[in-house]
């Protein structure tokens, strides 16, 4: 067995500790997330080092390396995904109960990480609402650990040289599988084993270099990967492309730190120190427990401010001590006076896995289930308040159908062109009008902008180019139209700032607020070149933190909770300033005037939910700030 170095749970609490103050919202450690990618480094090295042990000795088998890993992973991660379950079932909103039940499935059998990439950015607000959300690095690990061992057995006869040249060219592989992918399927690219293949084998190539060497004492490289750490934890963000060339930089570190961070190092004994090894220790089980800590406290509380952040990740710590001290330590032990036989191991494991997919496939089928009550309230009445008037395609859609006219008309004289935030306007302008003659042009995330587009995050270079297609077959069709007499246009433009712009060449730069309002102001002169008015319709106000409006509005009747869904109106965001810049010469209708009085935003009027989540407007919220302000009538006199 490979010798025990107290600076290796010295370094897992430099991983776990930026992960947990990362979630819990410390904007100065918006980099932590990098933390995960220190654990895999981490756990290539050590898994690599007991495999290769066992193989010098001739007792490594396959059924006891998995029986290791179930000991190690699976009773702490049931114990959490147990004690989430009836806080999901009293707290959560059917569609989230719906994910949860989704993510029991996943997690059983480790692929929750296929799962959240198909539905969660991780990095999106939303996704602090998911208590499992976290799991997605266990499934990363544990697809990877199907493979090696095997590997390991079939290259074991050709000598640890070529071992060793096998786990570069992986690695290798692995990154430049990486850097495609950031750059054309990030999400896919964030969650997903080939991905991340490369920073596992950096930990086994330290490994099998020490096994040659013992651990080096450099207090320089020791200190340069420490530092390299703390770079990226508190210069790298949610922009910087993960994992790619970037990740070299925590994964390097790491590496520097395990292969010449021998415990003579300085570096060395600080993460020796009693409390720093205490918190590695448990760092398996305060990982797991930090994430349903704070997702249940915001998704029951909805607001936190430092004061509570600090309680949660202190009783996150508490409840991390508890479960490697009363569950983990117990099944891990596999002497022969164990608490535990692997038999025991194995058939409770499948029994487990077996009760949480039977328990989320029930959810999942049964919609979270809407028809149940709480406080004497059923969940799916508030659900239908609050349901989304978004339109996707060349059509209206079948949200509208009892509106006949905006999809039956064939020589329409209004056009609503846009993207998901032109299609809540939909039931407003009709419900302002009983015989207007309309069609709507709305593609999802596409802001109505021609000859470029967004790129960055899900907006991927193919998802750029559909979109560009897209505008430019509206404007086609606009132009070709003599009926059309007035387009109105509406996005969030959210993306300022945060996003390049891509155009048809593939060409990228920098979507700034003058180079927005330049290809927007271009956009509208073209169609008032061929003879159509033009008026563009604000985004709706925001809550500053970006909160989840009609979450608090769902919150705030079902649970009764004395929370404020009002907020205060702020003007100076990106959008409304590249706005601004257009407010003179051309028609702008400010959403926000029908919605906020006296600078306070609301979130419900007259009874009325007019948010549905943190920007977009509800059908009934739609339909009631149309028909008050009669919107085609102010629409039209903007021009």
């Amino acid at each position: 067995m490979i010798k025990y170095r107290a600076e290796i749970d010295g370094l897992r609490a430099l991983a776990v500790l930026p992960v947990v103050l990362f979630h819990a919202g410390f904007e100065i450690f918006k980099g932590g997330f990098v933390g995960v990618d220190v654990f895999f480094v981490i756990s290539g090295y050590l898994i690599t080092s007991i495999i290769l042990s066992e193989m010098e000795v001739g007792s490594f088998s396959i059924t006891k390396f998995y029986e290791r890993r179930a000991r190690r992973i699976l009773p702490a991660l049931f114990a959490v995904m147990l004690i989430c379950m009836p806080f999901a079932w009293f707290w959560m909103l059917p569609e989230q109960l719906k994910s949860f039940s989704q993510a029991l499935v996943a997690v059983s059998i480790f692929s929750s990480n296929i799962l959240f990439w198909r539905d969660v950015n991780y990095f999106a607000e939303s996704s602090e609402l998911h208590p499992l959300l976290h799991t997605w690095s266990l499934a990363v690990e544990e697809q990877f650990y199907i493979f090696f061992p095997l590997l390991l057995l079939i290259l074991w006869p050709f000598g640890k040289k070529k071992i060793f040249l096998t786990f570069i060219i992986i690695a290798f592989i692995s990154l430049l599988v990486s850097e495609w992918g950031w750059r054309n399927s990030p999400v896919a690219n964030f969650y997903l084993a080939p991905s991340r293949a490369w920073e596992l084998m950096f930990g086994a190539i330290a490994a099998i270099y020490i096994e040659k060497t013992g651990p080096i004492k450099n207090n320089f490289l020791s200190l340069l990967g420490f530092f390299m750490i703390l770079y990226s934890v508190f210069l790298f963000d949610e922009k910087t492309p993960f994992p790619s060339v970037y990740t070299l930089v925590p994964v390097i570190g790491t590496f520097l730190l395990i292969v010449f961070g021998s415990a003579k190092t300085i570096i060395s004994r600080i993460l020796m120190q009693k409390q720093i090894v205490f918190l590695g220790l448990i760092s398996y089980s305060l990982y797991l427990w930090h994430q349903p800590i704070f997702a249940f406290a915001k998704i029951r509380l909805l607001e936190s401010d430092e004061y509570l952040r600090s309680i949660l990740i202190i009783f996150s710590v508490i409840m991390g001590w508890f479960s490697w001290k009363f569950i983990e330590q117990p099944f891990r032990s596999n002497k022969k006076h164990s608490s535990f036989t692997r038999q025991q191991i194995f058939s409770l494991s499948g029994i487990f896995i077996v009760i949480f997919i039977t328990l989320g496939l029930i959810g999942h089928f049964n919609n979270g289930f809407k028809e149940r009550e709480y406080n004497s309230i059923n969940f799916s009445i508030i659900e239908q308040k609050l349901q989304p008037s978004v339109g996707f395609g060349l059509e209206c859609t079948r949200d509208f159908q009892e509106l006949s006219i905006c999809s039956t008309s064939d020589k329409p004289t209004v056009v609503v062109w846009g993207d998901s935030y032109a299609a809540h306007l939909i039931p407003g302008i009709l419900a302002s009008s009983n015989n207007i003659l309309l069609r709507q042009h709305t593609k999802n995330a596409c802001s109505p902008l021609l000859d470029v587009s967004w790129f960055g995050d899900k907006r991927t270079t193919n998802w750029g180019k559909e979109c560009i297609e897209f505008n430019d077959s509206v404007f086609s069709w606009i132009k070709n139209n003599e009926s059309i007499e007035l387009v109105v246009i509406s996005s969030p433009f959210d993306y300022i700032e945060k996003y390049n712009f891509i155009d048809k060449s593939g060409a990228q730069s920098q979507a700034t607020v003058k180079k927005t309002a330049y290809y927007l102001k271009k956009t509208i002169d073209r169609i008032s070149d061929i003879g159509k008015s033009v008026v563009i319709v604000s985004p709706p106000p925001k809550e500053k933190n970006k909160s989840n409006i009609g979450d608090c509005l769902k919150h705030q009747n079902i649970f009764n909770n004395d929370i404020e869904c009002n907020f205060p109106l702020i003007l100076d965001t990106a959008p409304y300033k590249m706005l601004r810049l257009l407010e003179k010469d051309h028609n702008i209708y400010w959403l926000y005037e029908d919605i906020c009085q006296e600078n306070i935003c609301n979130a419900s009027i007259d009874g009325v939910f007019i948010y549905r989540d943190s920007g977009h407007l509800a059908i009934e919220g739609s339909k009631y700030l149309g028909k008050k302000n009669n919107w085609v009538t102010k629409f039209s006199n903007e021009n």
